[in-house]
């Protein structure tokens, strides 16, 4: 609840739209019944014409990233930038790793000072509603992906999350330290495309 307003992450779970529908009315009636407008947030476009029942006003506010691995590549002009980018951070001797879990305690204190470097910078915060957060305990059941510098200190990580739709891999956390080289990120994202490729995953 935040001001006047209940706001609501995704769907409610239910067998078919005329459940979701009957549900969604007897929580709008709760609300109202408590003085509270509704907002739902990050919902399936296949979802609108329950909203629009509701009498519901949509707002575009964000897509999910979807990346089709089959076709994707670094080479051409377009992806020229991106490449000097990689390759200056190969050159300097930075390196991918991925760690499968369980992920070593010594491994999760390294995360975690990525982590809270991240975290300091201006404007950055836990967006627990609708993204995980850095928990040693969960981080350390997932594969964690990383490019280290020639002294293996990690200065970007990711962790993989589980997918149940078929060919999709997907991660959750990617941070950064304040000293990783400009383009990091891409050098990251996109050795993690290719172990996604290696792994079969389109």
């Amino acid at each position: 609840i935040q001001g006047s307003y209940a706001v609501v992450l995704e769907l409610p779970v239910c067998a078919d739209e005329e459940t979701t529908l009957s549900l969604l009315q007897e929580f709008e009636r709760y609300c109202y019944g408590n003085g509270l407008k509704t907002f739902y947030y990050r919902v399936p476009e296949s979802s609108i014409g329950i909203f629009r029942q509701l009498k519901k006003n949509v707002l575009f506010i964000g897509q999910e990233a979807i990346l089709n691995l089959e076709t994707f590549s670094l080479s051409g002009s377009k992806m020229h930038p991106l490449r000097n980018a990689i390759n200056k951070a190969k050159n300097a001797g930075f390196t991918f790793h991925v760690y499968e879990p369980e992920i070593k305690d010594g491994m999760i204190q390294k995360l975690q000072q990525v982590s809270d470097d991240w975290l300091n910078k201006p404007g950055k915060s836990e967006m627990v509603f609708s993204q995980g957060m850095f928990l040693p305990e969960l981080v350390k059941k997932t594969t964690v992906m990383t490019i280290e510098n020639p002294e293996e200190k990690v200065v970007a990580f990711l962790n993989l999350v589980p997918d149940f739709v078929k060919g999709e891999g997907t991660y959750d956390l990617i941070r950064i330290t304040d000293d990783a080289p400009t383009g990091i990120i891409y050098f990251l994202l996109t050795e993690m495309f290719a172990w996604f490729k290696s792994k079969g995953i389109t």
